[in-house]
């Protein structure tokens, strides 16, 4: 019988939690600029009127590390009771919560999703002008980049690149 005493395994498993994190950070740091950039780039494109104020509100991010929400954007309010109407809005919280439902159905560790929340962007974006399409494809361009760096550094990332 072999017998093995290991000492200083605590101090093993330790420095590798602490690389697991440090790595972890890591990401959360990317998603967060990324996520950061495209909201600014979707936020400042002056292609369409924005009467309510909703529409542009309602961009944002969220990021979800193991289904949990670790990080957003500030999603805006818009105008309320546009025309003296009975309807009021809140784009800021539409968009909050479509980000929030669909990072929930993603299974991966971490999850990056930047949305225009309010039910008729798409619409809009169909119709020639740009609301989030630009900015997805700047979050997608920044984090490959700030990916590319960390593997650079010996840390291999792969992203995911997913349409909604």
């Amino acid at each position: 019988m072999i017998e093995c005493n290991l000492k200083g395994t605590d101090k093993v498993e330790q420095t590798v939690l602490q690389y697991v994190a440090s790595v972890e950070n890591k990401v959360l740091n990317v998603l967060k600029y990324a996520g950061e950039k495209a909201v600014a780039y979707a936020r400042t494109l002056d292609t369409y009127t924005d009467r309510t104020g909703n529409l542009r509100s309602s961009i944002g991010y969220v990021i979800y590390k193991n289904g949990q929400l670790a990080a957003q954007s500030s999603f805006e309010q818009g105008y309320s009771n546009v025309q003296g109407g009975d309807i009021s809005y809140n784009g800021g919280e539409i968009g909050f919560a479509l980000a929030q439902k669909v990072a929930q159905q993603e299974t991966a560790p971490f999850v990056l999703v930047v949305v225009a929340g309010m039910n008729y962007a798409a619409a809009v974006e169909r119709r020639g002008y740009d609301v989030i399409e630009g900015a997805s494809i700047e979050a997608s361009e920044v984090a490959k980049r700030l990916v590319q760096g960390l593997n650079n550094g010996g840390m291999t990332i792969d992203l995911k690149d997913t349409e909604a």
